[in-house]
């Protein structure tokens, strides 16, 4: 699964409310022209709108628009990553967001007219996702307690602009498909065109405007006519809405304006892109690692896995083609990697993380295999398969070919600082045996990785290990 469970269960709250607005108040034409034009009750006596046929359009629209969200979200992960927001629980909200973003763009799409209720529930199916995110992962009181590792991810990616460059993205590429769909069933099917033709003349005949009127309740009818009926213009579905005439220069003229906003979004990510150099070293492995779009396969790739085949240490000379302006980010790139299995992902006690007290039995259920709890006949702390799994390859320059130390700030870390901020080394670290349990021996991260790997001051802190964990 891509999503966090509970980021998921919010998806039909969430989702709802637009969709039931458009149930309730979308027109197609007012009730006056319906009357006036009986042939367009073929519709549900002929059931054109619940069919087999109509139900197959409607997934191809479903699946069309997962595509647009795969293509946007599968060509931006490369930058959002080396931006320190590809992990599973900021990338699975954020694709999370393009579906919202995208469903919403559809709902006001599909309506025909659009009044307060419409409009403010699209509005409040925004508002509401900011509420959710603000109370839960940004929480984090209440992202302990449901899942730990979602604790900031909103803010990480707000804080990427690659995001709302996709946001963007899904949007209008969304109204552009759903466009040209919608004046192909004009073009080509009759009761699309009939109804067209039948708004374009709604909106001649309001004098100038494109606002439908509501509905006045009828006066020669008195009060007990309506005895125990509901008569106010929400029940009877009268409130005043606008009506969009979605003709082809209207489309064609929103279309030109969304085009061009993107084209020029487009070109400053693009100029973004190839203003930044890049080295990628193949040392180990088969295969192609992940490379990114846009990657000059000749001048940017370095295979140096003969080189490196079968030795613990091996020097590889580099010979830079680009100009590179400082700051550089010098980072591994480990792939494929499929981090969102299940069993991975709970391989985990978020209290020992936190420095807290676990009991044997929680260890066990959530590090089920003991090779990932126990080793040489003493407790690993923290356990799980992600602390086990560290990657742990190191790399230097060598001091003659380039001036690191003079540049090098040690403050800086791709790990998340709320993330170095929830977790402790429990009581007693680093000795083996703590005062309050001295039969309990541990092997900490030090003993598991080395003081070369992990400092043994910082333990779960290092910020080597947290980037991992995240």
């Amino acid at each position: 699964c891509l999503f966090e469970d509970w980021l998921r269960l919010s998806f039909n709250f969430l989702c709802s409310f637009p969709i039931m607005a458009t149930g309730c108040f979308d027109q197609d034409v007012p009730d006056v022209i319906a009357l006036q034009h009986p042939d367009l009750y073929e519709v549900g006596r002929k059931g054109l709108d619940l069919n087999p046929a109509r139900m197959g359009r409607v997934l191809v629209s479903a699946l069309t628009h997962s595509f647009i969200i795969l293509c946007v979200a599968g060509l931006s992960f490369g930058s959002i990553d080396l931006l320190g927001a590809g992990d599973y629980y900021t990338f699975g909200t954020t694709v999370f967001t393009l579906l919202l973003v995208d469903i919403n763009c559809r709902v006001a799409m599909v309506n025909h007219t659009h009044n307060e209720w419409t409009l403010g529930t699209i509005f409040m199916s925004f508002a509401l996702y900011a509420v959710f995110l603000l109370m839960y992962p940004c929480n984090k009181q209440l992202a302990d307690i449901l899942a730990p590792n979602m604790y900031m991810t909103p803010y990480k990616m707000v804080s990427t602009p690659t995001f709302w460059l996709m946001c963007l993205a899904v949007a209008t590429v969304s109204y552009t498909v759903d466009a040209t769909v919608l004046m192909t069933g004009r073009t080509f099917f009759r009761r699309l065109g009939l109804l067209a033709e039948l708004r374009d003349k709604i909106g001649d005949t309001l004098t100038g405007s494109i606002i439908i009127p509501a509905t006045e309740k009828d006066t020669e009818n008195s009060a007990e006519d309506y005895k125990g009926i509901v008569i106010t213009k929400f029940s009877q579905q009268q409130k005043q809405g606008v009506f969009f005439r979605s003709t082809l220069a209207v489309i064609r003229t929103i279309s030109v304006v969304l085009g061009l906003i993107l084209c020029v979004a487009g070109y400053i990510a693009l100029k973004q892109s190839h203003n930044v150099k890049q080295i990628q070293v193949l040392y180990d492995g088969p295969g192609q690692s992940y490379v990114p779009w846009g990657t000059h396969m000749k001048d940017d790739i370095v295979d140096a896995r003969e080189l490196c085949e079968n030795q613990e240490e091996c020097r590889i000379e580099l010979m830079v083609k680009h100009v590179m302006k400082p700051p550089l980010l010098v980072y591994y790139t480990v792939g494929p990697f499929y981090q969102n299995y299940n069993d991975y992902l709970t391989s985990e006690v978020p209290e020992e993380m936190m420095g807290k007290h676990v009991t044997e039995q929680m260890r066990e259920s959530l590090c089920r295999t003991e090779a990932v709890r126990k080793r040489d006949g003493l407790d690993i702390v923290p356990c799980g398969i992600m602390a086990t799994s560290m990657f742990n390859d190191t790399f230097k320059f060598s001091p003659h070919t380039v001036n690191v130390r003079d540049s090098y700030d040690e403050s800086y870390t791709v790990a998340w600082p709320s993330d170095i901020d929830r977790y402790a080394n429990q009581p007693g670290y680093p000795y083996a045996n703590q005062a309050d349990d001295p039969d309990r021996d541990k092997k900490w991260l030090p003993d598991l990785y080395g003081e070369g790997i992990i400092n043994k001051e910082k333990g779960v802190k290092d910020p080597r290990f947290v980037e991992w964990m995240r």
